[in-house]
């Protein structure tokens, strides 16, 4: 769910304003688009302008951030950056009335008074009840919990929030600062017992989840199973019974509890790696397990490799770790979700773009997991990159062969290839000397006996004569994969977004 749903109707317009004007390559936008785009009339653009400069106040840093209208007829914004965005995000959430009773019927219902709540959250009666009507509804619409068997209700919940605080705050803030020290405790406490030191983003994302964690339980609302479904992992080993004498009893900590948490810290590699494989091999993830499957047959299918035969423990591995993630503690990306790459990499890796549309197709006519633009942007990444970096690149068909032979000597000659082998992940392979399977001549001389194509760089190479090169091997590849149907199944249309427009407002 995208935190926005939640913020009030005024601060919602503004900050997508906000957000239109900060995508701008020159930070600038006409007040007429403005108008146009959102509906708004000269006295509600000014009230915005001005509203927005207050909010910019309050959010900026050391380097101010503003707008101003000196250019007739435009908003031009000042250092708008994410961070300041971020803040911004975070500062509209916070004074949203949904909001305030959306963290009260998650957290607090049964343990605060709600009166007490509405008084100390200067919300009246009335408009606390009228808030929570509009949230019920909009909750529904907005598919905060998607559909789940009634078993996985509190699994569904958890997940849920989890994902809205850590987008909502990661890098900005830390909600509910009473329990800092708790958290802390906790984190020390698993560190120590199993030896691992955790990096700071692994420590942000732990803190958030045990937050949630706790309150749920402080409110009474336990789960009785670690994962959803069928799926099942192992027990939690004496190492997390040490929690009973960091949290009182008011917290309610069970086995089931435990299970919970050792589950997440499993899958989300906050254990000795020794330790979680142990873990994963006697665990029950029949979901995560066919989705591994079904990819290795289609990279078969594709016949992507040399060797159809070859087996390649390390790619298998990978692929089950992220099916496990998101298909239990799935968390909602923040990096990687920006649809404007994909054409680079469709280009570079065009057999591997195919594979992964196909794949990502096929998931979105199954129950689990469901996938909306932003996961199934950035599950496009996390298997491209998984394929980047796991198929080994001698067995991998499209790979281009590249013979460097430059007159000026074999000095000049090695330069250009250790160039080019710093592209080694585009497959493609640097020789000496020609051979059966050379594709590309590069050289400082033409030769009219060879027939296999030819760049020629007569002086040391240029940009163009870089993107001459880059240009000649992605049609070698793409030529290589005609096996590869022309056009895929594309239900989320991830390939149909190209390079952001660098076009600037006048």
């Amino acid at each position: 769910m995208d935190e926005a749903a939640l913020f009030n109707q005024e601060d919602a317009t503004n900050f997508r304003v906000l957000q239109k004007l900060s995508a701008q390559p020159s930070l600038l936008m006409a007040t007429e688009r403005i108008q146009a785009e959102f509906g708004q009339t000269k006295y509600k653009l000014n009230k915005m302008f001005d509203t927005l400069n207050a909010d910019l106040v309050e959010v900026s840093d050391d380097t101010p951030s503003y707008l101003d209208d000196l250019d007739k007829g435009h908003w031009r914004g000042h250092h708008l950056t994410k961070v300041v965005m971020q803040r911004l995000r975070l500062l509209y959430l916070q004074r949203s009335y949904l909001f305030t009773v959306f963290e009260y019927q998650y957290f607090f219902s049964n343990r605060y008074p709600k009166t007490a709540y509405m008084r100390d959250h200067y919300i009246s009666n009335a408009k606390f009840y009228e808030t929570a009507e509009h949230l019920k509804h909009l909750l529904k619409q907005e598919e905060f919990l998607p559909p789940h068997p009634a078993e996985d209700e509190e699994f569904a919940t958890r997940l849920a929030l989890f994902q809205l605080y850590f987008v909502a705050y990661n890098g900005v803030a830390s909600p509910f600062a009473e329990l800092e020290g708790t958290v802390a405790q906790i984190t020390r406490l698993l560190e120590s017992q199993f030896h691992h030191t955790l990096m700071p983003t692994q420590v942000t994302k732990l803190q958030f989840f045990l937050k949630i964690w706790l309150l749920r339980m402080l409110n009474g609302q336990h789960t009785g199973k670690a994962l959803p479904g069928s799926q099942t992992i192992a027990s939690h080993p004496d190492q997390l019974n040490g929690l009973h004498r960091i949290l009182p009893a008011s917290f309610g900590l069970d086995d089931h509890e435990l299970d919970y948490l050792y589950a997440f810290l499993v899958t989300w590699h906050y254990l000795p790696a020794a330790e979680e494989k142990a873990a994963l091999a006697g665990a029950q993830l029949p979901v995560a397990d066919h989705l591994t499957k079904d990819f290795l047959q289609l990279i078969a299918d594709y016949h992507l490799l040399d060797e159809p035969a070859h087996e390649n423990a390390a790619i298998e591995a990978a692929l089950q770790g992220l099916h496990v993630q998101i298909t239990t503690f799935y968390l909602a990306p923040t990096t990687f979700i920006d649809d404007d790459q994909i054409s680079f990499f469709r280009n570079l890796y065009p057999a591997f773009d195919h594979l992964i549309l196909t794949f990502i197709a096929r998931l979105r006519a199954t129950p689990a997991p469901q996938l909306n633009h932003t996961m199934a942007v950035n599950l496009y990444f996390s298997y491209m990159f998984t394929l980047i970096n796991y198929l080994p690149a001698a067995i991998v068909r499209d790979r281009v062969y590249v013979c460097v032979d430059f007159a000026q000597g074999q000095i000049y000659s090695d330069y250009i290839a250790r160039t080019l082998r710093s592209f080694d992940n585009a497959f493609i392979v640097i020789e000496s000397r020609l051979s059966r399977n050379t594709d590309v001549y590069l050289s400082d001389f033409h030769d009219d006996h060879l027939n296999i194509a030819q760049v020629t760089w007569a002086n040391p190479p240029t940009s163009t004569d870089w993107q001459e090169l880059a240009e000649l091997t992605i049609q070698i590849k793409q030529a290589k994969m005609v096996a590869i149907p022309e056009s895929v199944p594309d239900p989320f249309d991830l390939a149909g977004k190209e390079s952001p427009d660098d076009s600037t407002e006048k």
